[in-house]
This record gives structure tokens, sequence and C-alpha cells, in this order.
């Protein structure tokens, strides 16, 4: 892997499955606008986006609307 690439949030993720780890279920607690690279690391696991700002509630159905395995909550 390029050094240029772990430094950022998908980079670390595909480092991180790269050691062999496949998680069943990822919890995101800050999702804000977006997750850069969680859904397409981890395209089998069930992945649940947690916000407590209800502006960002859009942000996290674009991604449900993506990627079916995705659980979106407005959550503190």
């Amino acid at each position: 892997m390029d050094f240029d690439e772990r430094h950022s949030i998908r980079g670390v993720l595909r480092s991180v499955k790269a050691l062999g780890w496949e998680p069943a279920t990822v919890i995101d607690v800050g999702v804000a606008m977006g997750t850069e690279g969680l859904c397409e690391v981890w395209p089998s696991a069930t992945i649940c986006l947690i916000d407590p700002v209800e502006e960002n509630v859009p942000f996290m159905n674009q991604i449900k609307e993506k990627y079916p395995h995705v659980i979106p909550l407005c959550a503190a």
C-alpha cells in the first residue's frame, strides 16, 4: 500500500482489512456528512451510522440508499 494512501480514512480502513479484519458489524458514531470508504471496504458488514444532529439525517439516508446493509440512526 502506498504510504500516502494511509493518510486518508479510506486508506486506513483498507490497511486494517489487509491485515485480515472482516467485521460482521461496524458502528460509526459521528457520521456528519459521510463516512469515507467504510461501506466500500466492508460491503457485507452491517453498518450502523449514528449521528445526533438532525441536519445530518439526509446524508445518512443517502448512504442507506446506496448501501442497503446500512442502518442510519439519529441519536445521542
